[in-house]
């Protein structure tokens, strides 16, 4: 029997008397004529309660099979980065199976084995925090399947707002030479959604205030003093293309500060504490700075993620002081920077470093790495402190790498992550922040980035305690989660997970350096008899988990998997090394199932082609995802076959930009040789090339360099560089060096 994939053909399922059965999506069994339900995710939706700071989400996905052919589905999703996940059950027409955790190959053995038995099982895995993978196996023509996740996580607030976010979208990520891992898992037509609701109960104890949703249209019920209720509103015809976020306060700015503990039966628990910082004091004595904004332009932020960078860097640079020094690192395939070493923030340079962002982007790869290597090799500007500044969509495969090669350069820079656009990696983001002693930000929209910008001037002009140090006092704890305190701000709580023997009184000291001195503040440790908060314990381990495999060595997993594998399987938590597999003990079918890989949304603000051209995550030796659908990016303009043209140059020191570009045009006829030789071999070959030199005191090129390269052709990149290193530019005045970037746009006919 043969499988025959019709991916852009809608076939219909009909009865012999010829009535449409269901217009979902089909594939055909080529010798069969059995029709397979292509996308067998009917519905997600999620049932979400807001206790305190504690949020517990209930999420179900609904598989049907409206084919012929008994199928096994295969889906990727996304989670939040701070869910304990903590259950999971299916329901099989009447019959309701409770999952076991196991450790994960023990799991996809007997998960494999029942598939082969003709039994109905469901198996649940975490490729990354952030990113799980479903496999309903032996679902039987007219089955209709429900799987029940549970997860539970800490809301902690930022300047007195609390954020919820339920994740929507898994964007594709792109695989380069660091990580090759995954395969690809298909876009989802957005013309064939699959159903996504959400329904959340806030019981805060206090009366709350605007409570709004920034990413959904959403209807809010609540009472003077009671629960708030929130549900979409109907009238969103895609609501899963883009996370979730739902925002509140407490009336009067207050937050839940204290603490609470879950006993154990046999003594002793888990403590959970919540400290606010003093107000922040006004200190206008602040150092100059050195500022490296390192900015994504690859193919996944083409469109409105890469106009919200752009932007976010213009509000960010608006914030600079003639004082700082600054630079920009631009990376897709290959890395491009504004000038060889950081430049004082005038208003010159900044209209500079802004242009430069003007002249390219929405190509080529995400080689993140390159461009942070890139930001680490600039000289260092003697007696300043260093902050990265990295602003990306996080579509990456890296992210183990990436925290390591931050954590490796602790004592060079700390980094600030910005993620951008309505499906960030807040995995990548929030990691990132964490290994460089940095904070998250998330930018869905053009909206957010003046607020964004203004919350990061905040935290950066001075934190309002430092040299941290926090002692239990009257109870005895051990496991303290964080195990370093980082730097205080006054927009955000401490927050302390811990384990404890005894009773849980006492005090919590936290000692620290402030504006005017050594500071120090005390929380009370008083608790109920009656008390009892059985999430703690899997919150405490999920964070301890985050905390190992944040650490952990990209090239050996071993010490972290013998760390991780006992706290996940004592609290019954899912992690890399544990899923959950649930069977039906019936044996149902004799047939070898069809496997089918779900496809997933395309986030909203990217296109549909550059989805499908994108590297995405998928499914590993399961589903029918194995293709691999490379990464790649569409090509410039139109026009003549050979013509060549320019954009404007960006120049980076004390020279003019039409002297340089009447040095480039009296080569245009070179250029165009170098095109024309290509195009013999390749007739439809255009797109653009962004050239990077960097011109002495002598007005000889140094160096050549790329960035955005969307013509593809080695031949004429190799032409083009010989090109430019021939050329002479007059002596700029007072001498010195120059960085010059010159874009040449290569056009074909249509």
């Amino acid at each position: 029997m043969r499988l025959l994939l019709v991916p852009l053909l809608l076939l219909h399922a009909s009865t012999a008397a010829g009535r449409d059965v269901s217009a979902a999506p089909r594939l055909v069994l080529d010798g069969t004529g059995a029709a397979v339900d292509a996308l067998p995710l009917k519905e997600q939706r999620a049932d979400v309660e807001i206790a305190g700071v504690v949020a517990h989400v209930r999420l179900t996905q609904v598989y049907e099979n409206t084919g012929t052919a008994v199928l096994s589905a295969a889906y990727v999703f996304p989670g939040s980065t701070r869910a304990a996940v903590h259950g999971m059950r299916m329901t099989v027409g009447t019959r309701t199976l409770r999952a076991q955790l196991r450790e994960r190959a023990a799991a996809e053995r007997e998960y494999d084995d029942a598939v082969r038995r003709g039994r109905t099982a469901g198996l649940l895995r975490q490729d990354r925090p952030n990113v799980f993978r479903m496999n309903v196996g032996n679902i039987l023509p007219a089955d209709v399947v429900s799987v029940e996740l549970e997860y539970s996580e800490l809301l902690v607030p930022e300047e007195q707002q609390y954020e919820f976010v339920l994740p929507a979208v898994v964007g594709p990520r792109y695989a380069g030479t660091e990580d090759a891992d995954t395969v690809a898992q298909p876009a989802h037509d957005p013309a064939a959604p699959a159903r996504w609701d959400v329904a959340l109960r806030i019981s805060a104890g206090l009366p709350l205030v605007d409570v709004m949703s920034p990413s959904h249209r959403v209807g809010v019920t609540r009472t003077a003093e009671g629960p708030a209720d929130v549900v979409l509103d109907a009238s969103d015809d895609n609501p899963g293309n883009r996370d979730f976020i739902l925002r509140y306060r407490l009336a009067g700015d207050a937050i839940h500060a204290g603490a609470v503990v879950h006993r154990d039966p046999d003594g002793g628990g888990t403590l959970l504490a919540m400290v606010q910082p003093p107000a922040r004091l006004e200190n206008d004595d602040i150092p100059p700075r050195e500022y490296v904004f390192v900015v994504d332009v690859s193919g996944s932020m083409r469109g409105q993620p890469l106009a919200v960078a752009r932007d976010l860097l213009r509000r960010l640079v608006d914030g600079l002081r003639p004082v700082d020094r600054f630079n920009v690192v631009l990376f897709e395939s290959t890395p491009y920077l504004m000038s060889p070493h950081s430049v004082p923030g005038t208003r010159e340079n900044l209209a500079a470093a802004l242009q430069a962002l003007e002249t390219g982007g929405g190509g080529g790869g995400t080689e993140m790495l390159a461009g942070l290597r890139a930001a680490l090799g600039i000289p260092r500007t003697r007696g300043m402190s260093r902050s990265v500044v990295l602003i990306t969509d996080g579509f990456v495969n890296v992210e183990h790498q990436t925290f390591k090669l931050v954590r490796d350069h602790l004592r060079e820079m700390n980094v600030f992550a910005f993620g951008i656009g309505s499906s960030v990696n807040r995995h990548l983001i929030e990691g990132i922040a964490r290994a460089g002693r940095g904070e998250p930000f998330i930018v869905d929209s053009s909206a957010a980035t003046t607020d964004a910008a203004e919350r990061f001037w905040r935290y950066v002009s001075s934190p309002v305690l430092t040299e941290v140090d926090v002692a239990f006092r009257g109870i005895e704890v051990r496991d303290v989660l964080p195990a370093r305190v980082p730097d205080l701000f006054a927009s955000r709580p401490l927050v302390l997970l811990a384990h404890y023997t005894g009773q849980p009184r006492g005090e919590i000291v936290v000692t620290g350096r402030g504006a005017k001195g050594r500071v120090e503040y005390r929380v009370p440790i008083s608790v109920s008899a009656g008390t009892h908060h059985p999430v703690l314990p899997r919150l405490w381990a999920r964070q301890r988990i985050t905390d190992l495999t944040d650490a952990q060595d990209p090239g050996n997993a071993a010490p972290t998997r013998a760390a991780v594998l006992p706290i996940a399987l004592q609290h019954g938590v899912l992690s890399q090394w544990t899923a959950f597999v649930a069977v039906d003990d019936r044996g149902r079918t004799d047939a070898a199932p069809v496997e089918v890989n779900q496809p997933a949304p395309v986030p909203a603000g990217m296109s549909w082609p550059m989805a499908m051209s994108s590297g995405a995550l998928g499914v590993r030796g399961r589903g029918a995802g194995g293709g691999g659908w490379g990464y790649g990016s569409g090509a410039g303009g139109v026009g003549v076959r050979g013509e060549v043209s320019a954009a404007s140059p960006v120049v980076m020191g004390s020279f003019d930009r039409e002297s340089i570009r009447r040095v480039f045009q009296a080569r245009t006829a070179q250029f165009k040789a170098c095109y024309e030789r290509a195009l013999v071999r390749n007739p439809g070959l255009q797109g653009k090339l962004v050239v990077t030199l960097h011109i002495g005191p002598d007005g000889k090129v140094r160096r050549v360099g790329f960035g955005v390269d969307t013509v593809g052709a080695p031949e004429v990149k190799t032409c083009v560089e010989r090109v430019v290193k021939a050329l002479q530019f007059p002596v700029a005045d007072g001498g010195g060096e120059l960085t010059v970037t010159y874009p040449l746009l290569f056009r074909a006919p249509p």
